[in-house]
């Protein structure tokens, strides 16, 4: 079974001060260090 990707949003509400401004730079972060991979075509993340 494949995970289901996340939009910054989403992940946001997982944290009890989770903001969409603050999570983006660490989901792009994340991304870029390849630890998180962007689904192509949108802002959601799979990790």
């Amino acid at each position: 079974m494949l995970p289901t990707p996340l939009g910054s949003a989403q992940v946001a509400a997982c944290f009890q001060r989770g903001s969409v401004k603050k999570i983006q730079p660490l989901l792009d972060t994340l991304a870029a260090m390849f630890l998180v991979r962007q689904v192509e075509g949108e802002r959601a993340y799979v990790g």
